[in-house]
């Protein structure tokens, strides 16, 4: 699925000859293709943020205003838009909030399993780092 939507982009990019779509687009595709079959979209998808991460890391690198900055930046918003966006912190306290998730006091692995088992029950995606640091600040919150 995912990489029909990327087939699909990639004939646009090139009706469009914007060559810096149509190379990020075909190195996603490459990636997809030479990872094990049979992997999930999930996978896949986590696949797509890697190469968004490693842009990111470049990015952070580049002192200065330049073409390349601007090129990893349209790359990124490009890949971007392949994946379900991940859950901000408010996001986050949102759900645990909006869907009663009830934290286990004094344990906060196990908290973050409960939101994480959760959140991947109802296909929402977030950085588990992020959602440590919310977990924490509540399950602080409750037993302090």
């Amino acid at each position: 699925m995912l990489e029909t939507k990327i087939r699909v982009m990639i004939t646009i990019a090139v009706q469009n000859e914007d060559k810096t779509a149509k190379d990020i687009l075909r190195l996603a595709l490459g990636e997809l293709q030479n990872a094990k079959e049979g992997i999930t979209e999930e996978q896949k998808e986590n696949i797509i943020r890697k190469i968004v991460k490693s842009n990111d890391t470049t990015l952070s690198l580049l002192q200065h205003e330049s073409e390349q900055k601007d090129m990893l930046i349209k790359e990124n918003e490009i890949l971007r838009s392949l994946v379900p966006k991940e859950m901000t912190k408010e996001d986050i306290l949102s759900f645990i909030n909006d869907n009663d998730i009830n934290m286990v006091e004094d344990n906060i692995g196990k908290s973050i399993g409960v939101v994480m088992g959760a959140m991947k029950k109802n296909k929402f995606v977030a950085n588990g780092k992020i959602v440590k640091e919310v977990v924490s600040d509540l399950v602080g919150g409750i037993s302090g």
